[in-house]
């Protein structure tokens, strides 16, 4: 279908059937309303513009087709305008559920099931068999509420229509192949694309095996989708392609959230490597490269960006990272420039990208560019949060939750630069808009995923360290409580493992917070450490911790330690009599003697030998610094480890003497201008010799 750009052809065509209903003509009615010629031209425009992400304007097209559809209906009560009507409704509300307009896509989604349902119950067991595809619209119908549905947070509701979408899919299939006839590719990958989404579902509500297992149905189908197209010589079309890079990404996310790194940025590198193969096939067509594709490979990028990062590569985290953000902002300006809507999620998607960034930046000390990246996702969102209130549309839930980790995010930083104000402010920010999260999620009855539970318990336990900081022993122990109720249950209960390196962090962070001296009596008498000890027995008896990955293994390692070693609590420092060597090891040092003998020590301690209270990042940074410089020889050090003994006599003794003797010897003819440079380089040699 050609797409109409002129503006006065689209809307004298768009309003063609209102003025044929006005015009009072029956002549003009019937070639309008009675010929289904009008109709399927709407609706290939209503379709092209939404593959153009031209949504308002696909929406206008998508109504009037209805409009024509329910005419057609109306005067001849065949099914198949009932059938047309429905995938009308249907389309309309993608166009929604693209603009963010969930609500609307939900109620149009309504109205093409009820079409559908009510068109199954008028045809007979044999009408039925004749028409497979009004069985594929109707699952097409379940799938696509299932994603509005999930969309505004309502998971089991929409579990519940994608498990409708896979029945009536699988079931067409069993019929097809009763009656020899070809389970045709799209309907194959109609049955993918349920998979694919019940699977994100379910792994939102912390449903772990049974996504994976969605997951791999649906890139298993892919593949033989792909591989029976081609022993066709059948094209595999863009949107399969694109579609079959997408079930990669969920794969890759699932692995990610079960601590498996490795096999998740393998599994987004398959993703990229489709998505970039699709835009260079599309550019050598001269075919656009939709937005919404552009937008699907900039998350791609962000996801592994997040994989890299969490196994420290941060360099190539970093360059993932600008990749998504770049592609992001292209996209906006390319938008604009096509006077069409930046849409909310794509907005929300570049404030992720800006707080992966941050974090990337965060995790190499580089606080500055962490806290403007923070700042900008910040901004990003809260305008968001205008713009869908200016236009009395919902909030999404998983769009507050973000913003509630950005707030996160940015006080930690400020807490590494020691603005203890502004991190206090924004973890109570964090936590406000997280907790009434909850209670509107508990009100509308619907889950509240594991995920963002993790997420209120992570800001609960970070602004429990910052009281630690201030003192405030009584307020940290609350927070670092309330973080330990939310994380046990979902590991034991709801048996949701990414939550163990959170739990066993917060136990530990408790033990700390135990041994401060200034403890208040009322919690001296609960026994902190005993706590952690049960957990640490429980976890042994749930799961295998010899299995668990190895970063999660080193927080309970952590916790061990803090146990056995009894550990103080950072803010003790300077009242702990360390061992010399450690303090030896961490302490700020121009001697080039002492230095080179702290090189040396170096080289026999790992940061694991130091007490938990010494392992800050500053310690763990200068610590692999002295070890990746190797110690000097001994002729080059033995001289300035004399430094000490001869630089004082030569400063106050010997200098002022032959000064005083110079002067005096020639005071007749002396000057003064030669003498004050004299002193002044001399004074210049001494600085360069001691600090430099």
């Amino acid at each position: 279908m050609k797409q109409e750009t002129n503006p006065v052809v689209l809307y004298q065509l768009r309003s063609l059937p209102a003025q044929a209903r006005l015009s009072g003509n029956e002549s003009l009615q019937q070639v309008v309303f009675g010929n289904n010629v009008f109709a399927w031209a709407f609706e290939g425009q209503g379709t092209a513009h939404y593959k153009r992400a031209h949504y308002a304007t696909a929406a206008m097209w998508h109504s009037a087709t209805a409009v024509l559809y329910q005419a057609l209906l109306t005067q001849t009560g065949e099914g198949r305008w009932q059938n047309d009507l429905a995938s009308t409704y249907m389309g309309r509300g993608n166009v929604f559920k693209a603009q963010g307009k969930f609500r609307e896509a939900v109620v149009d989604h309504d109205q093409a099931i009820q079409l559908q349902e009510s068109l199954k119950a008028r045809l007979t067991s044999q009408q039925q068999a004749r028409l497979p595809e009004w069985q594929n619209n109707l699952a097409n119908a379940y799938g696509s509420r299932g994603n509005a549905l999930s969309d505004q947070g309502k998971l089991s509701e929409a579990v519940a229509d994608y498990h409708q979408a896979i029945r009536l899919q699988k079931s067409l299939k069993v019929h097809l192949a009763n009656q020899q006839q070809a389970w045709t590719p799209e309907w194959q990958n109609n049955l993918a694309n349920a998979y694919s989404n019940r699977g994100l579902v379910l792994s939102n509500q912390g449903k772990l095996s049974e996504a994976l297992a969605d997951y791999n149905q649906a890139i298993q189908l892919r593949k033989s989708i792909r591989k029976q197209l081609v022993s066709q010589q059948h094209a595999w079309t863009p949107e399969w392609q694109n579609d079959w890079a997408k079930a990669y990404v969920n794969r890759g996310n699932l692995l990610s959230n079960q601590g498996k790194f490795r096999e998740a940025v393998l599994d987004y590198d398959q993703a990229i490597q489709l998505q970039k193969s699709l835009k260079d096939q599309l550019v050598s067509q001269q075919q656009t490269w939709p937005p919404e594709w552009q937008n699907d490979l900039a998350r791609v990028y962000m996801n592994r960006g997040v994989g890299l990062l969490t196994q420290g590569k941060f360099v190539e985290a970093l360059a993932d990272y600008r990749q998504a953000i770049q592609l992001q902002k292209s996209l906006k300006d390319q938008l604009a420039n096509q006077q069409q809507v930046w849409p909310p999620a794509w907005q929300n998607d570049l404030a992720r990208a800006y707080v992966n960034r941050g974090n990337a930046w965060y995790a190499q000390d580089k606080l500055i560019e962490a806290l403007a990246d923070y700042d900008q996702a910040i901004q990003l969102q809260k305008s968001l949060k205008d713009q869908l209130a200016s236009q009395q549309q919902a909030w999404p839930p998983a769009w507050q939750n973000d913003l509630a980790k950005a707030y996160v995010n940015r006080g930690n930083a400020w807490l590494d630069q020691s603005e203890l104000g502004k991190a206090l402010t924004d973890y109570g920010q964090a936590i406000q808009l997280q907790e009434s999260l909850r209670k509107q999620l508990a009100s509308q009855q619907q889950v509240w995923p594991p995920d963002w539970q993790n997420d209120l318990a992570m800001a609960y336990m970070n602004r429990g360290t910052e009281w630690l900081d201030q003192g405030k022993i009584s307020e940290a122990v609350a927070d670092y409580h309330q973080a330990i109720q939310l994380l046990t249950p979902l590991l034991f209960e709801q048996k949701f493992i990414p939550v163990i390196p959170g739990l066993t962090k917060a136990y530990r962070n408790l033990v700390l917070a135990s041994r401060h001296p200034a403890l208040p009596d009322d919690l001296k008498a609960i026994n902190l450490s005993q706590q952690a000890r049960d957990f640490l027995t429980q976890l042994a008896a749930f799961v295998d911790v010899s299995a668990l990955p190895e970063m999660w293994l080193k927080e309970i390692k952590k916790l061990e330690r803090v146990l056995d070693n009894n550990p103080q609590p950072k803010q003790v420092i300077k009242k702990i009599n360390y061992p010399w060597w450690q303090k030896l090891l961490l302490a700020p040092i121009w001697n080039p003697a002492l230095l080179n003998f702290q090189r040396k020590l170096a080289q026999h301690v790992e940061i694991e030998d130091l007490p938990e209270a010494l392992r800050t990042k500053q310690a763990i940074a200068q610590l692999q610094h002295l070890k990746s410089t190797p110690p000097e020889p001994v002729n080059n050090w033995l001289f300035y480890g004399l430094m000490p003994l001869w630089l004082p006599l030569l400063i106050f003794f010997f200098i002022p003497i032959g000064l005083g003797k110079a002067i005096w010897m020639f005071r007749k003819n002396i000057n003064w201008q030669k003498v004050g440079l004299f002193v002044f380089i001399i004074a210049l040699m001494i600085w360069l010799i001691v600090f430099v």
